[in-house]
């Protein structure tokens, strides 16, 4: 057994259970491993003197209190991103008949090509539109209520 795939291994049964006999004898014959695992049984023997750690009433309320009153966070993309990213869309959907390996393709499969990329692209249009108007759903119910 190699000493990274032991010690990976022995973090895996930081629960308390007893080494399995190949992880045993490896520890009994690599010094470095087993100078690692000394070093991470006093640590954890060390560290449960602290283990019932208990917040008065007062502190753990601020606390909740604290972290309750945070924004929720939220990325956010641009309109000007996803106005940019349609225009890119919708040429591409115009340009790629042009390209050269698309009248290559058409050349090859004949009109065959053309219903697949029909499909492809409006399942690609129809994912950005619901993408789009998921994101910005405030707004447009916004703009909604404002044109009434």
């Amino acid at each position: 057994m190699k000493c990274e795939a032991f010690m990976r291994k022995f973090l895996e049964l930081d629960d308390g259970r007893r080494l399995p006999l190949a992880m045993m004898l490896h520890v009994r014959r690599c010094a470095h491993c087993r100078a690692e695992v000394d070093a991470f049984n006093l640590a954890a023997r060390d560290m449960r003197s602290f283990e019932p750690y208990v917040m008065d009433e007062l502190a753990g309320a601020h606390l909740v209190h604290r972290v309750l009153s945070q924004p929720a966070y939220r990325k956010s993309v641009s309109l000007f991103n996803w106005v940019w990213t349609g225009v890119l869309l919708f040429a591409s959907i115009f340009l790629v008949q042009f390209s050269e390996h698309f009248v290559s393709m058409r050349g090859r499969f004949g009109g065959d090509l053309e219903v697949p990329f029909s499909i492809v692209m409006g399942i690609v249009v129809s994912v950005y539109a619901a993408m789009l108007i998921g994101t910005h759903m405030e707004e447009i119910t916004r703009w909604k209520e404002h044109r009434k």
